[in-house]
């Protein structure tokens, strides 16, 4: 196995950590709010605790990693990941699970620094079709953790997703520490300096071109996290699913909108540009929560009317992560770690934002996401069409 195709496969194995942390919990929401003597909204803000967490954590490791490199601060992150999912494993009230889970999302943050480590150890040329690959893993990889969370919730206890994050972070860290080679070349320690972190996240935080995909991905990720929150207690509340069997259906059709929207990034990308495909993409979330809008008003709450939609959202988002990503990471070379965790800490806001907004919306039925899928969709395509095109044509002249 070469070095550019370890590397691709331990960002893969790394990158799938952080979203099976919210994943696999999410079907155990109502037992969970069962186990604690709470509401369903309490149980779902422990998600967007996590969410929170992994966000601001990322402010610190995008410095750390362009002083230490990139191998070092996700060595500490996979440690702190650990005694974070033990501590929920452990807790008994819903305290306990709240500082757990920030502890694990403190943690968790540290995989982001793979935005980072492609940009590292892949050229622009190699960038859409490496990170269409990585989708696809992940598209098939991902889906399995509901799947997974619910069969553990029944044959043992809610708190068994937990152990399985627990090995799952372990392993990462030993294959990080065993196979991973340094792939920063511009880290150093003068860096360290406050000054010049600050003036270096502004200064990625000002570009216009990183600013516009950075919110388009913040808006796409959120209106993602918020199907996640959600439709556990839609199909275990109101359309009556076993934990398991929730699990199972949103396994089959997540994996296989993910996995078809990324098969089809690859082909795509020989015959459309770039900018065709990402607009595509974002139509086909907003055509995701028309459906699910106008299935619920003509038939009511019925799973295939959701899960369709489902499937067409995940297909139409597909289309649109590799190209976020390489929009906003055009600027920057030699910052890479900075713009990877402004990148991922915008992104995973948008998450803690609407899945803090789904806590507190009616939950039993689709009608609060097809909402927000129309208005993500609106929006990113308004940003994308008015600042995005323009941009890029001004760096491509330069």
């Amino acid at each position: 196995m070469n070095q550019k195709t370890l590397l691709l496969t331990l960002i893969i194995l790394i990158s799938c950590l952080l979203p099976v942390g919210t994943d696999i919990y999410a079907p155990s929401l109502p037992a969970v709010a069962s186990s604690f003597n709470i509401s369903i909204h309490q149980a779902q803000l422990s998600m967007a605790i996590y969410m929170l967490s992994v966000s601001v954590s990322l402010f610190f490791y995008g410095a750390l990693s362009e002083v230490y490199g990139r191998k070092k601060p996700l060595i500490t992150g996979m440690v702190i990941l650990s005694i974070g999912s033990l501590i929920c494993f452990y807790s008994t009230g819903l305290t306990g699970l709240m500082i757990g889970r920030a502890i694990q999302g403190i943690g968790a943050g540290a995989c982001k620094l793979i935005g980072a480590m492609l940009k590292d150890g892949f050229d622009d040329n190699e960038m859409a079709k490496v990170t269409s690959y990585l989708h696809i893993a992940v598209g098939i990889i991902i889906p399995f953790a509901p799947a997974i969370g619910g069969v553990l919730q029944h044959l043992y206890h809610w708190h068994a997703s937990f152990m399985f994050i627990t090995a799952y972070s372990l392993i990462c860290l030993s294959i990080i520490i065993c196979l991973l080679k340094e792939t920063s070349q511009h880290h150093h320690k003068d860096r360290i300096k406050i000054r010049y972190i600050v003036s270096t996240y502004r200064t990625v935080l000002t570009n216009p071109l990183f600013l516009v995909y950075a919110t388009c991905n913040l808006l796409t990720f959120g209106a993602l996290f918020s199907w996640a929150s959600a439709l556990p207690i839609v199909f275990q509340h109101t359309l009556g699913y076993s934990a398991r069997n929730y699990g199972l259906v949103i396994f089959i059709t997540s994996a296989m909108g993910c996995l078809l929207g990324s098969f089809s990034n690859t082909r795509l990308i020989k015959r459309l540009s770039h900018q065709t495909i990402i607009q595509t993409g974002w139509a086909l979330v907003g055509l995701s929560g028309l459906f699910m809008l106008i299935g619920h008003s003509i038939a009511g709450t019925r799973a295939t009317l959701i899960l369709i939609p489902i499937f067409i959202f995940q297909y139409g988002t597909a289309l649109v992560w590799p190209y976020t990503f390489i929009g906003a990471f055009k600027p920057f070379t030699k910052l890479a770690g900075y713009a990877s965790a402004m990148f991922a800490a915008t992104q995973l806001f948008g998450g803690f934002a609407l899945g803090a907004l789904v806590a507190y919306l009616p939950d039993r039925n689709g009608v609060p996401l097809s909402v927000i899928f129309i208005a993500v969709a609106i929006i990113c395509l308004f940003i994308h069409h008015l600042f995005a095109k323009p941009l890029l044509a001004h760096y491509e002249e330069q």
